[in-house]
């Protein structure tokens, strides 16, 4: 499921780093000062506090809340405090190199990367979210560069500025299937659309038909995996093509062969479902 970093920063990579936190805003939001200790006092540094008279406003520093995703409870597990986080990022691949400002240094990088905060669970757990239809959880099971198994939170988000996000960070990236699959999970939690979306719908049409339909509901869930598909991998590819100046010919042949695809699977599931129809009428 993983491989190591790329040279580019990718949807899917995994982060890990002491800077990231499923921070949140809550009704006790207020922007901070911040004064630096006295000489004398027995702590050095800078401090933040509620502005007053003596402490005006620091400009963007605010009070929010945040877990790193690692903490456990308990006083034997103070330690945990101190992990650093883990996250999930979520940008898209177009977005990312605008958010670094075009420039390999990331000195431009004035936008903001939107991550997934990754919290430690069981193996079992993890397995158990693949397959399963919350569309908030997905599984990361231990493997080349993440030593512990997580689930990515994707309905706790966060955003970092760019130009803090060290590509060094990384762990590890997501392999093509592993890409894939969090682009399936992703739309059906953020938008309720893709294929993993798409059969949960078909099989509640195969609930409706009582069950007689089930043939029927596997080419329509079948006809929207592969539409799905065609618009993603085949039509980027076209994109790709285009914008490389190639020779249309293997785009051309992969783009009309899929419209035959879907064409073929979703007039087999209209003839079924249509057969279907009749039956209920004669009854």
């Amino acid at each position: 499921m993983y491989v190591k970093p790329r040279p580019e920063v990718l949807f899917g990579d995994i982060f890990e780093a002491p800077y990231l936190f499923d921070v949140h805003l809550q009704g006790d939001a207020v922007r901070l000062a911040t004064a630096a200790f006295p000489p004398k006092a027995p702590l050095t540094g800078a401090f933040y506090a509620e502005p007053s008279e003596k402490l005006p406003l620091a400009g963007d520093i605010l009070r929010a809340h945040g877990r790193s995703g690692r903490e456990r409870e308990g006083r034997e597990h103070r330690d945990t405090m101190n992990l650093p986080g883990r996250a999930l990022l979520l940008s898209d691949d177009c977005h990312i190199p605008t958010a670094y400002g075009n420039r390999p240094d990331r000195s431009g990088g004035r936008g903001r990367l939107l991550f997934a905060i990754i919290t430690p669970a069981e193996a079992d757990d993890v397995a158990a979210s693949a397959g399963g239809t919350n569309f908030s959880r997905f599984g990361l099971p231990a493997g080349h560069g993440l030593a512990e198994p997580g689930i990515a939170q994707l309905k706790n988000l966060f955003l970092v500025r760019a130009l803090g996000v060290d590509p060094a960070h990384r762990l590890a990236s997501l392999d093509a299937d592993g890409r894939d699959a969090l682009d399936k999970r992703w739309n059906a939690f953020i938008c309720r659309r893709g294929p993993e979306a798409s059969q949960q719908n078909a099989e509640k049409l195969g609930t409706l038909l009582a069950g007689a339909g089930a043939t029927a509901v596997e080419k329509l869930w079948q006809t929207l995996d592969l539409a799905w598909e065609f618009e993603g991998r085949t039509m980027r590819a076209v994109s790709d093509a285009a914008e490389a100046h190639t020779d249309p010919g293997s785009s051309l042949a992969q783009v009309i062969q899929d419209l035959r695809g879907i064409s073929a699977l979703a007039g087999e599931a209209a003839r079924l479902l249509d057969a279907h129809q009749t039956d209920l009428g004669k009854k």
